[in-house]
C-alpha cells in the first residue's frame, strides 16, 4: 500500500489557452497537482534448487490518482485509475 502525490506538466491548449507557459511553483512547468494511492500484491516464485537459485516474483497492482490543473480561473479535475502486471527475474543465494 502506498500514498504519493501527482506532479503534473501540462502541456497544449484548451479553450484556446496555453497550459505550458504558466510559471509554477516547482520551476520548469512542473506543479504538485493532486494525490495518488496504490495497493499491490506480489509473491516470490523458486525455480531452482541449491544454494544459489533463480526466482521470478509477479506483482498486481491497482493505482488511484487525482489531480487539479488550472486554466486561467477554470480548474480542470482529472481522475486516473490504472492497473498494472508487473514481473522480475532474481537470483538469491542461500548459505
Amino acid at each position: 500500500m502506498g500514498i504519493g502525490v501527482v506532479v503534473a506538466h501540462p502541456e497544449g491548449r484548451v479553450a484556446g489557452h496555453d497550459l505550458s507557459g504558466a510559471r509554477t511553483a516547482l520551476g520548469g512547468g512542473y506543479h504538485i497537482a493532486g494525490i495518488t494511492t496504490q495497493i499491490a500484491v506480489g509473491r516470490r516464485y523458486q525455480l531452482g534448487r541449491g544454494t544459489t537459485h533463480a526466482f521470478a516474483a509477479p506483482e498486481v497492482k491497482v493505482t488511484a490518482s487525482w489531480a487539479r490543473i488550472s486554466v486561467d480561473s477554470v480548474a480542470v479535475r482529472i481522475p486516473n485509475i490504472a492497473f498494472h502486471a508487473l514481473g522480475g527475474l532474481g537470483f538469491r543465494h542461500c548459505q
